[in-house]
C-alpha cells in the first residue's frame, strides 16, 4: 500500500533535480568572479534563494506591476498623463493591500 507516497517523493524528485538544473544554469550564466564576492558555500545558497523568491506571487505581481510601469510609457507615450500614473498607483496600492489580506 505505500503507491502513493512513491509518486510523492518521485515528485518531490523531479521537484529537487529541476531546481538544481535551474542552479546550475544560473551559475553558468553569472560571471567566474561572482563567487569571489560571496564565497563559495553563499554562493549556491544566494542562486537557490533568488530563485526561490522567484516562485513568490506576491513577488512577481508587484514585478509584474513593475515592468508594466516602467514601459508602458515607452509603448504608449501619450499615458505620460500624471493623473493615468496617480491612478495606476492607486491601483497597485489597492491591490496590495487586497493581496495581504488574504
Amino acid at each position: 500500500g505505500g503507491e502513493g507516497g512513491g509518486e510523492g517523493n518521485s515528485a518531490k524528485q523531479t521537484t529537487a533535480e529541476l531546481k538544481e538544473k535551474a542552479v546550475a544554469a544560473v551559475k553558468k550564466f553569472l560571471p567566474d568572479a561572482f563567487p569571489l564576492l560571496v564565497g563559495a558555500g553563499g554562493y549556491d545558497r544566494s542562486i537557490r534563494h533568488c530563485l526561490e523568491c522567484l516562485l513568490n506571487p506576491q513577488l512577481n505581481r508587484h514585478f509584474l506591476l513593475r515592468i508594466v510601469d516602467v514601459f508602458l510609457p515607452h509603448v504608449l507615450p501619450e499615458l505620460e498623463d500624471s493623473s493615468f500614473r496617480r491612478e495606476l498607483a492607486r491601483l497597485r496600492t489597492v491591490g496590495l493591500a487586497q493581496a495581504h489580506k488574504k
